[in-house]
């Protein structure tokens, strides 16, 4: 497997092709002739640097979201967009659950910049689970990790609405990692891994035990 940085919130100093920085993440799996674009960055940043390493995403097999922030997804759109074709999209049930970040001075929404509806419109196939799944030879969609530590706390300031204009500690139980297993040993590939990389670990060992 070729796993490529399509977006980060770095540039190389020295790097002589303009490609774009920001917050946000997107890799390119590329594994038994497909390509896999796990998350989308936060714009179109996606798009001018796909380009830039002459991959057009028509190009792109199927898509994988981490988790439903906005510098995770925001790419999303463009990516459909321009690939003009029905992607299969795999993610958690849960990723366009209502978040927000919160500071004694602010709070903004962080969560999916679109509709579902937009977004299957445009070509998403939505493959939402919660359990582990087989998605290109060897290579696994993690599905829903639990949350057995007690020192992976997370972000006290992620919260998403519980009702009554509530706010109550976003778990982000949506996140997702993929593993890739290989004849050396095992790859995990995450995004935020706000779950925990240790939760995310002995969960995708449990799956590889288990046979998933």
């Amino acid at each position: 497997m070729k796993v490529t940085v399509i977006v980060d919130n770095t540039v190389p100093i020295n790097q002589r092709i303009p490609f774009r920085g920001e917050h946000g993440f997107s890799l390119l799996l590329e594994h038994e002739a497909q390509k896999i674009l796990f998350d989308t960055g936060q714009t179109d940043t996606v798009i001018h640097n796909l380009t830039l390493m002459k991959v057009h995403p028509s190009e792109i097999d199927a898509l994988v979201i981490s988790h439903g922030h906005y510098d995770h997804t925001g790419g999303l759109f463009h990516i459909l967009q321009n690939g003009r074709k029905h992607y299969p999209l795999y993610a958690h049930s849960d990723i366009f659950s209502p978040r927000f970040s919160v500071t004694p001075e602010s709070r903004h929404f962080v969560g999916i910049p679109y509709t579902k509806d937009q977004l299957t419109t445009l070509g998403a196939d939505w493959q939402l689970g919660r359990k582990p799944r087989e998605i290109a030879p060897n290579l696994w969609f993690s599905g829903q990790i639990p949350r057995k530590t007690d020192y992976e706390a997370g972000d006290k300031r992620l919260v998403k609405c519980c009702g009554d204009e509530a706010d109550c500690p976003d778990p982000i139980e949506d996140d997702i990692s993929l593993f890739f297993v290989t004849g050396k040993g095992l790859v995990v590939i995450g995004g935020c891994t706000h779950s925990g990389l240790v939760n995310t670990v002995r969960i995708v060992i449990g799956n590889v035990a288990y046979g998933a």
